[in-house]
């Protein structure tokens, strides 16, 4: 038979090379897969995965954004591991450069990117809200809704109208879409988390009102910034309670204030006898739950006052308080501070 091979060629060598051809697209596959892609600037790279986008309209949007370089083995690696329908939504931060394998895992694992945001000891839950929303995370008035439902501290304090008090100030991270119950569950996990430990303590003693304690907590916090000053300050409410007396807490009124949308940001002496109930000018005891978020330190304070006979006390705008056993002390001590 003869040969229609071109002159000179050797049929084996043919052969050969054709044997091979499958072997070397699997190679190149595996490097185009594995090969860093540096596409734009370096460092991390957010691109956002709307919900519900096939993997082909996934893939585009990686290629586009200079995520990956090729969208061909993309999307082979996705019709190979059958796995094109577990892409998850949601934001992404890629580091560059990245290989392609990387990319689609960390897609079909759902790794999103989480948001870091930090709450300050003290802060009010309205402050939480727009800390998270200044953060992209979640919507206001679903995250206002949730704060306004108790249910997640039912155990804890029965008579609470919201979570004020129990989203215990931290640093989290949470995904941009991270639903507002995950968010304040997380907050609320770590408030019992810090309550278990406090009231293990040995200066903890008689029956405990986790409501109550909050609470007093939470006018500490607003009180003073001071490690020094938290226990006497709770030492001073501890002892007017005892004794009957007003608490005469300019904090309680700001925030009665605030949830009724009146606080003009400077108290005055008309505030001093508005109607709120949390006005502890007007309303004895503790006012009607938290008006704040306190930090360990703060709860800590509150269930293990200190002891002294202290029942009055009076910025020295130093950041500090001067504290009296009487009424005509403290009196002289406002003139010398205050006036």
């Amino acid at each position: 038979m003869k040969s229609h091979l071109p002159p000179g060629m050797n049929l084996f060598p043919l052969l050969f090379f054709l044997c091979l051809s499958p072997l070397a697209l699997v190679i190149l596959f595996a490097v185009l897969l594995n090969t860093p892609y540096q596409g734009g600037e370096g460092g991390g790279h957010i691109v956002e995965v709307p919900e519900g986008a096939s993997a082909r309209r996934v893939i585009a949007l990686l290629q586009g954004e200079g995520i990956i370089r090729y969208s061909l083995p993309a999307r082979l690696y996705l019709a190979l591991s059958m796995e094109e329908n577990r892409i998850h939504s949601g934001e992404y931060k890629f580091e560059m450069p990245v290989t392609t394998a990387r990319v689609i895992r960390q897609l079909l694992d759902g790794k999103v990117f989480l948001r870091q945001v930090t709450f300050p000891e003290g802060a009010r839950g309205e402050e939480i809200i727009a800390t998270l929303v200044e953060a992209g995370i979640g919507e206001r008035q679903s995250l206002r809704e949730a704060f306004r439902d108790p249910g997640l501290i039912r155990d804890l304090g029965p008579g609470a109208v919201d979570l004020e008090g129990f989203l215990f100030p931290d640093t989290y991270r949470f995904s941009r879409s991270a639903p507002p119950e995950e968010i304040f569950g997380a907050m609320v996990r770590r408030f019992r988390e810090v309550w278990d430990r406090v009231v293990q303590l040995e200066c903890v003693a008689g029956e405990i009102d986790p409501l109550a304690a909050v609470t007093m907590a939470s006018l500490i916090e607003k009180e003073t910034g001071r490690e020094e000053e938290r226990a006497i300050i709770s030492g001073v409410f501890h002892n007017r309670l005892r004794r009957g007396m007003l608490l005469q807490c300019d904090p309680t009124v700001i925030y009665g204030l605030l949830r009724e949308g009146s606080y003009t940001g400077r108290l005055t002496r008309a505030d001093l006898i508005s109607s709120t109930p949390y006005n502890t000018y007007t309303n004895r005891g503790l006012p009607p739950g938290p008006i704040a978020n306190p930090g360990e330190r703060s709860i800590q304070a509150a269930l293990c006052p200190g002891d002294s006979d202290y029942i009055y006390f009076v910025s020295m705008n130093t950041g500090r308080h001067h504290f009296s056993r009487t009424l005509v002390e403290h009196q002289a001590a406002v003139r010398r501070y205050q006036q």
